[in-house]
């Protein structure tokens, strides 16, 4: 329910803000997140659109009781262009931390095709899908 409350505040944003304010400003919204009633941690969502490109990160930290239990913090950035009104994703990072494990991953794009993907530690299992030969793809963010 919270999930699809934040999608629709976004999209209210974007659609009633778009053509004067947006495309020379940048959008913050923070939120709490959380796990019933207990405050698991802290999102922060950041949106930077000018000309034609486009930034987003968003940051991700514990807080509250389940921090002293379990600790993670997270980062995910993503760049790219605007052609037409759409993403055109360039790059792509996530870095992931927790108590016992540390994940990061790259994704660079070109045009709608990923053309590098590393991760950190690397994956024992194969890809399922071959991605480097699908099209029409964009990063998690966009």
């Amino acid at each position: 329910m919270k999930l699809f409350l934040i999608k629709f505040v976004i999209i209210f944003l974007l659609a009633f803000n778009w053509p004067a304010e947006l495309l020379t400003k940048e959008l913050k919204a923070v939120y709490k997140v959380e796990l019933g009633s207990f405050n698991i941690g802290n999102l922060k969502w950041i949106i930077k659109l000018e000309d034609d490109n486009y930034t987003m990160s968003i940051f991700l930290k514990d807080k509250g009781f389940i921090s002293g239990l379990y600790k993670f913090t997270g980062e995910y950035h993503s760049e790219g262009k605007i052609f037409k009104n759409e993403f055109i994703s360039s790059k792509y990072k996530q870095s992931w931390k927790t108590k016992k494990k540390t994940r990061v991953i790259e994704i660079v794009f070109d045009k709608t095709m990923v053309s590098v993907l590393t991760m950190s530690p690397k994956e024992k299992e194969a890809p399922r899908k071959k991605y480097l030969k699908v099209s029409g793809l964009t990063d998690p963010l966009s």
